[in-house]
């Protein structure tokens, strides 16, 4: 199973005083409790059962992103949810993992946002020379992380993004 889950005014730079109570439930905090929802309701499909479950999400967590903290809460906040869910479904056989990929892989929109570069390498060229696709260089990890062949990988972040960030 796969599951990404944001708010799309979460991806709209907004300052965080101008932000409502309302603001600050729908885009930081709903799409946490959707997450939590699946996974508690995916439980009973997957009791013993040896499957991968991926989230996905933006790339923002190490640096944060100015007027982009709803969102930089929402994905962190469900990044830390998959790894206590994985050291607790783990011993089932059910993986947990989370794939981090560039922001404006993960919404296009994001490609304006003020978002700081990786720190250890400055402006590009990335490593790999390019952003890589989800749809064309993720499928095939997706498909690599439900598959048995990933059985000894849970809880793990990775990061889908040509090597911009190299940090865990």
């Amino acid at each position: 199973m796969i599951h990404a889950s944001i708010e799309p005014d979460a991806l709209v730079p907004a300052d965080l005083d101008a932000m409502s109570a309302q603001d600050w439930n729908r885009q930081a905090q709903a799409p946490l409790k959707q997450t939590l929802w699946v996974l508690q309701e995916l439980r009973g499909h997957i009791e013993n059962r040896s499957c991968g479950v991926t989230l996905i999400g933006p790339a923002l967590a190490l640096t944060g992103a100015p007027r982009l903290a709803a969102l930089t809460s929402a994905v962190e906040g469900q990044r830390g949810l998959m790894k206590a869910t994985a050291r607790q479904w783990g011993v089932r056989g059910v993986r947990l993992n989370w794939l981090s990929v560039g922001p404006e892989v993960f919404a296009p929109v994001l490609a304006d946002a003020e978002i700081p570069v990786g720190p250890e390498l400055g402006p590009p060229p990335l490593p790999l020379g390019r952003r890589p696709d989800l749809h064309n260089d993720g499928a095939g990890l997706l498909m690599l992380l439900a598959s048995p062949a990933a059985a000894a990988l849970t809880g793990a972040m990775l990061n889908l993004d040509g090597g911009e960030w190299m940090v865990p």
